[in-house]
């Protein structure tokens, strides 16, 4: 009786070590930056707040539990700064081990700018709706100018919209306008003689010159006004 109690006692405390092993009590994943990196863990700054050390999960081979091999290689492809996200497994004991680790990829900042060659699809209000030749969409709007201290829808560009129609193929340069709009910088419809991409780069230097030259002219204004009222003082 006494060696069926020992031999259940030991099966017990047998099925109790596997299963706190292999069945976790809590399990979460951490997204954040990797602080360092050891031999067999990985400590992270949390982006919720606060630091986690992430050990490497053991697995069983015969009568022994080991390392996960696959887990100390994934730990030694981390670097210090990195942006990653980990799923961990807390057993019993509070240590915290590994299950799975996913490097992050940096978000690519989206272009500012650019030129893009396509055949008009509708227009209306200055605006128009391109079928981009390398695929996809845009709609372009006219780029706000400064003129006489108000302003304005670019009336070139306007104007330029108006006469365009559905099937005309055009180049523009445009500018991401407060992270939304594409604003129009330069347009011309395409030319047999390969000059439009080259027009329209000429055109967005001229404008750029052209709102200098009406800013410094605003300037100018504000100047005399205020010698003006100087002058009014004094008399």
């Amino acid at each position: 009786m006494k060696r069926q109690v020992a031999l259940a006692t030991a099966l017990v405390a047998t099925f109790l070590l596997v299963s706190s092993a292999q069945a976790y009590m809590k399990e979460g994943t951490a997204r954040g930056k990797v602080i360092t990196v050891g031999e067999d863990r990985v400590v992270v700054a949390a982006a919720e707040g606060g630091e986690l050390t992430i050990e490497v999960a053991r697995v069983q081979q015969g009568d022994e539990w080991v390392k996960d091999a696959a887990q100390l290689e994934e730990i030694k492809a981390l670097q210090p700064g990195q942006e990653v996200s980990l799923k961990w497994g807390q057993d019993h004991t509070g240590h915290y081990y590994l299950v799975q680790a996913e490097q992050q990829q940096p978000q690519q900042e989206k272009p500012r700018q650019g030129l893009v060659q396509g055949t008009v699809i509708t227009t209306g209000e200055g605006r128009v709706a391109l079928g981009l030749d390398g695929g996809g969409q845009m709609t372009l709007e006219p780029n706000w100018i400064r003129r006489q201290g108000e302003w304005m829808r670019d009336p070139f560009i306007e104007a330029f919209a108006g006469s365009l129609k559905a099937g005309d193929k055009v180049v523009a340069l445009w500018q991401l306008d407060e992270g939304t709009h594409y604003v129009v910088r330069g347009i011309s419809e395409v030319d047999p003689e390969g000059q439009a991409v080259a027009l329209v780069l000429l055109q967005s230097q001229l404008r750029e010159t052209y709102q200098e030259i009406n800013e410094l002219q605003d300037q100018v204004g504000q100047l005399q006004q205020q010698l003006q009222q100087l002058l009014d003082k004094q008399q």
